[in-house]
Order: C-alpha cells, then sequence, then structure tokens
C-alpha cells in the first residue's frame, strides 16, 4: 500500500493505493470522509456488512469501529471534530 498525505490546520487529506487494499477492524478519533475511486469495497462498519461501490462515498463518525477490503484507490478526508 502507498500513501500520500496532506496535513494543514486541522484537517488532512489522504490518498491510498495498492492492488487491494486492506484494513483491520479499527476507529479514528475524527470524521473520516472517503470515497472509492477504483475498486467496491467490501466493508464492515459496526458489525454491519456492507459495499461501498466504486465512486461511492463513506462516512464514517469518530469511535465507529471500521475494516474493509477491496478497494485499490481511496482517497479521505479527516476532519476533527471540532472542525464544525
Amino acid at each position: 500500500m502507498k500513501q500520500k498525505r496532506c496535513v494543514m490546520q486541522g484537517i488532512e487529506a489522504s490518498v491510498l493505493w495498492g492492488d487491494e487494499l486492506n484494513f483491520e477492524p479499527h476507529c479514528h478519533d475524527e470524521y473520516v470522509i472517503s470515497t472509492n475511486v477504483i475498486g467496491n469495497e467490501r466493508l464492515i462498519l459496526d458489525g454491519q456488512a456492507m459495499t461501498a461501490r466504486e465512486g461511492a462515498t463513506t462516512l464514517y463518525n469518530p469511535g465507529h469501529v471500521q475494516g474493509g477490503s477491496g478497494t485499490s484507490v481511496l482517497v479521505s478526508l479527516y476532519l476533527e471534530p471540532d472542525f464544525f
């Protein structure tokens, strides 16, 4: 997996890419907005299975347990709760 990140003023943007990205269950302290640029992602969000298709955008709240696999290019924006 490769990653490019940009962080400024409490906002982080990230692009991840690889043959098939795999994320073990984890959570974030911030809000995460992610878009699958290439590939469908099989997600587990708070124990519920779902699919985010290519081009789909997902929102993860702070503390929600998430994991997934299948996409090969993912763009994400991380926003601290106090951003709002």
